[in-house]
């Protein structure tokens, strides 16, 4: 993913100094803009192509709205070159096909590990156990599962995911002072699969919000609420990964109501 953003802030940089108009027609349409580039990578060559070609190849690559082929082509005839000078037009128009040929070479990549993904995890014997988690779904499942492994004797305690991911805080003491801080050194993918993670289960988990809420209400910000939630979250899903269980909602709430847990009455004021 980093690597096709890497590209494709390149690519955009190249097009505002000989290709704009391609931005302006394709804001959020990165894979026709690619299409479009790969084949035209030149104002000049694009002005250049039959009407009704053009349409065709709009529609073959997605964009299947005649009013919006129509408004493409309108606006290719009344473009106006950045610049005339072949030795940057030319050059840049190279780059830019190369470009445009790279993202689309790594998207259909990414599409057939997506595609072997979702079939191994599907086959995945802690597949159930991840996916009936609340917020989990087919991007942070296959990253949860592979977060905690299949050896359950990779971890002895939920506090080892929590340090080595970075989720947990650092404590220094020296005498009597005490600081607390963030944890910088750490796998920062695994970190984020843990902070998306709850930041997607407190809005399906009532509990979950109920904490994100007393958090904030409590001074924390967005980020640090996010990642105090995550911390929890962890010590569930160890327990579950090590007894190899289902999460159950109801069943969480009603522990918390018997431990006269604080949470309730967040939960009630929901």
């Amino acid at each position: 993913m980093g690597e096709r953003q890497r590209l494709t802030l390149q690519l955009v940089s190249l097009l505002k100094g000989y290709f704009p108009l391609m931005m302006e027609l394709f804001p959020r349409k990165l894979s026709l803009m690619t299409a479009v580039i790969k084949r035209w990578p030149s104002l000049g060559k694009l002005k250049r192509v039959h009407v009704k070609t053009l349409r065709t190849f709009l529609r073959e690559n997605g964009m299947a709205n005649q009013d919006k082929q129509t408004q493409v082509i309108e606006a290719v005839r009344a473009a106006v070159p950045l610049t005339r000078d072949k030795a940057i037009s030319e050059p840049n128009a190279l780059y830019a096909q190369m470009l445009a040929g790279q993202i689309q070479d790594l998207a259909n990549t990414i599409e057939q590990l997506e595609e072997e993904i979702a079939t191994v995890v599907g086959a995945h014997p802690d597949d159930k156990i991840f996916r009936a988690l609340p917020g989990a779904g087919d991007v942070l499942v296959p990253r949860l599962i592979a977060a905690f492994g299949s050896d359950r004797d990779r971890y002895d305690s939920a506090e080892e995911i929590q340090c080595q991911s970075g989720i947990a805080p650092v404590t220094r003491q020296s005498g009597k002072t005490r600081h607390v801080s963030r944890r910088y050194a750490c796998p920062k993918f695994l970190k984020q699969t843990f902070h998306e993670f709850a930041d997607h289960a407190r809005k399906w988990s009532p509990w979950s919000a109920a904490f994100y809420r007393q958090k904030r209400e409590a001074g924390c910000k967005h980020q640090a609420a996010v990642r105090a939630l995550a911390f929890k979250w962890i010590r569930i899903m160890f327990r579950l990964w090590k007894t190899n269980s289902i999460y159950n909602e109801a069943q969480y709430i009603e522990q918390l109501k018997k431990k006269n847990s604080p949470l309730i009455k967040f939960i009630q004021n929901a």
